[in-house]
């Protein structure tokens, strides 16, 4: 240690002997670096970053597309068909983003929230932070015997109510109706589409006071649902995709038996699967192809840093031979 102390105190000692090769080595890997870690940043938050549920890999998201295109949402008929049909997963959610009115001491403030199907937490297997989260008796019209209920954010009930514990059991008016709030998510959790923070998650049934007086939960042309399913043991996306394919009629016959929708404007689109560990974003199918080419970019950037850093460290061989001589006659081995 005491030899490579004295050597960090030499090498700091001769980069401020040095401040013009020293400033431009700094800025030439502080750029490359710097450029890296922005395009890296942004391409983990699009791309790849994992929802923080327990095991994400097992999750696979239904989609709805014409090829190549941005893929729409479903309908709620199909959900219930895909629901029934697939037999590869174990279970199968819709979410949907909410705009809601919570009012609060006379005060209304516009808050995002969410919708979601009864079943969502345990398929997503989310435990909550404090309290309980509600299950499929809790997802029906008017919120069950115990009227309808939710769970708040863990930003939002930090931010909004101080962390204060005994929010759980308290009596809210969310646009305009009673629900009574009884858990508060994980940190972390944030929702099922990447940018759209849920501060507050609903069952899917309070969709009815939402759109009240025309709610939309079973019209079969509304496509409106984000829809997240866990395989099976032993299951894969593949073993998923193939079951869809086989059960894709039935699926749109039982969702539209009307062919106005499914067999009809929407005949070219397809549904479809893919891996669910990142949820749904907006952004990756539009940009996953120019932040990978700009990834590739930043990297060859980095690359040429490094090497235009290193010639300058040979072009500055020629000027300390003096130095290593002198340093080898007073017994310092070839590696120092």
């Amino acid at each position: 240690m005491t030899i490579l102390t004295q050597d960090l105190r030499y090498g700091f000692r001769t980069l401020v002997k040095n401040p013009g090769f020293t400033a431009v080595a700094i800025v030439t890997l502080a750029l490359g670096i710097g450029a890296n870690t922005a395009i890296f940043s942004l391409t983990y938050a699009v791309i790849l970053k994992s929802l923080p549920v327990p095991n994400p890999g097992e999750l696979v998201r239904y989609t709805f597309r014409e090829s190549g295109e941005s893929d729409l949402s479903l309908s709620g008929p199909v959900y219930d068909a895909l629901r029934k049909h697939e037999t590869v997963v174990q279970d199968i959610l819709a979410w949907s983003g909410a705009d809601l009115a919570l009012r609060e001491n006379g005060t209304v403030t516009r808050e995002a929230g969410a919708l979601m199907t009864g079943n969502g937490f345990r398929t997503l297997e989310l435990r909550p932070y404090l309290g309980r989260v509600f299950g499929d008796s809790d997802d029906v019209p008017g919120g069950g015997p115990n009227g309808y209920q939710a769970l708040l954010g863990y930003e939002c009930w930090k931010q909004h109510f101080q962390a204060d514990p005994a929010i759980v059991g308290r009596s809210l008016a969310i646009n305009g109706r009673p629900v009574t709030i009884i858990g508060v998510l994980p940190a972390g959790f944030e929702g099922l589409i990447a940018g759209q923070r849920a501060h507050i998650v609903l069952p899917l049934a309070f969709e009815e006071v939402i759109n009240a007086p025309n709610p939309q939960r079973h019209a079969a042309g509304n496509f409106w649902l984000t829809v997240i399913g866990r395989l099976k043991p032993g299951e894969s996306v593949q073993t998923a995709e193939a079951n869809l394919r086989a059960t894709d009629a039935a699926v749109r016959e039982e969702a539209d038996p009307t062919h106005l929708f499914l067999r009809g404007f929407f005949a070219p689109f397809q549904i479809r699967v893919e891996s669910g560990r990142s949820g749904r974003s907006f952004l990756k199918v539009t940009y996953s192809r120019p932040l990978l080419a700009l990834e590739i970019l930043v990297g060859l950037l980095l690359l040429l840093c490094c090497a235009n850093t290193a010639l300058l460290v040979l072009a500055r061989v020629s000027g300390r031979l003096r130095e290593f001589a002198v340093r080898s006659a007073l017994g310092a081995g070839r590696g120092r």
